[in-house]
């Protein structure tokens, strides 16, 4: 009974003293993620009655610094469409539409923090240009400063949720909510 006791607790010795990994996360420092995007138009504007839900497309490259912080560059295509009473050639008062679409780059700064093995939470900010054109009407178009802050949700380091909101000219504020895939390069 001695000698096993004795090999009990010489095992549990060894086993507490042994290293042991654990499932860690993708952590890359290389980042891709391209993106599909609902799109929220924001600011009414005068003449309009509501915004229609719109879509785009996005991609997102960053490089992390460190497990926390990232920079990147993030380019953009939403639209969404505005709806108002319009008189047709009748003079009966329809239902129209107006395309409002608009192109971004931006330069990006993201905050990461590690909830769990497979939740990363985000915070970022991203400043750059917007060109919007509307209805190929050059007479229309318009360049603007843009500020972006979202937050972003990735899960099991790959897929990646973002609620995030674009500062631009005015017709073409919008909030959105984007779901993406994250490939990456270059483990830490």
């Amino acid at each position: 009974m001695k000698n096993v006791t004795r090999f009990i607790l010489a095992a549990l010795v060894l086993l507490c003293s042994a290293k042991v990994y654990a499932f860690e996360p993708a952590d890359y420092k290389w980042n891709i993620t391209p993106s599909y995007m609902l799109t929220f138009g924001a600011s009414n504007l005068k003449g309009f009655n509501h915004n229609d839900i719109g879509g785009g497309f996005s991609l997102d490259v960053s490089y992390r610094l460190n497990k926390n912080l990232e920079v990147g560059m993030y380019g953009s295509i939403s639209a969404f469409d505005r709806c108002y009473e319009a008189l047709n050639f009748e003079n009966l008062k329809i239902n129209a539409t107006e395309d409002f679409m608009s192109t971004n780059l931006l330069a990006t700064a993201n905050y990461n923090y590690r909830t769990s093995r497979y939740v990363e939470l985000s915070v970022g900010l991203g400043l750059g240009w917007m060109y919007a054109e509307k209805d190929a009407d050059y007479a229309k178009s318009c360049n603007s400063l843009v500020v972006m802050p979202r937050i972003s949700v990735k899960v099991r380091s790959h897929v990646k949720f973002s609620l995030g909101y674009k500062w631009q000219e005015k017709a073409n504020r919008h909030a959105f909510i984007s779901v993406g895939y994250t490939f990456g390069a270059k483990k830490f």
